[in-house]
């Protein structure tokens, strides 16, 4: 099976990463502590669905074959409006954040996601980032796992969510 990720930029490619983002943003356990889980984009809260929109950042996408999409991650500059988490807001220059890593469940257990972040990784390095952060439901045991062995490292929050998260960073 021939495999590549690749910066998504045409607009079939956007549109395939959007339905990927979906997919993500549904799944059961990013739900688990609310009183509801949505069953559809429509069922997202406002925020998401613009996010669905306008996309959190640069987009890579993995396939597993030429038409086959298998996996997205994002990598955006990182911008932390709550200066109350952020310990110096200058110095989140040079600073990204890899977001929304999503492997679909038919093509995980054969090393996708960790070419996904990766790829992420030597993206922001050829950007000249100097670090990269991610935050993480705890539940996502495998992903953190994954990130750990990459190099991430536990940090304090940067963000405030109305659930428990894992906060990681990285220096390149």
């Amino acid at each position: 099976m021939q495999r590549r990720v690749r910066k998504a930029s045409s607009e079939t490619d956007l549109n395939v990463v959007r339905e990927l983002l979906i997919e993500y943003l549904l799944l059961p356990d990013a739900w688990a502590p609310r009183d509801r889980r949505p069953q559809q984009l429509k069922d997202l809260p406002a925020s998401m669905r613009r996010e669905v929109q306008e996309l959190p950042g640069t987009a890579l996408l993995a396939e597993s074959a030429p038409t086959d999409a298998a996996g997205i991650v994002f990598l955006s500059p990182f911008v932390n409006p709550d200066h109350a988490v952020a310990s110096n807001p200058a110095s989140n220059k040079g600073r990204c954040e890899m977001k929304r890593l999503y492997v679909r469940p038919e093509a995980r257990g054969n090393g996708l996601g960790r070419e996904l972040a990766e790829a992420a990784i030597a993206a922001a390095r050829s950007g000249g980032q100097r670090a990269i952060l991610l935050d993480a439901l705890p539940t996502r045991v495998h992903a953190i796992r994954l990130y750990e062995s990459l190099g991430f490292r536990p940090v304090r929050p940067f963000r405030r969510y109305p659930i428990d998260m894992i906060f990681m960073s990285m220096e390149l």
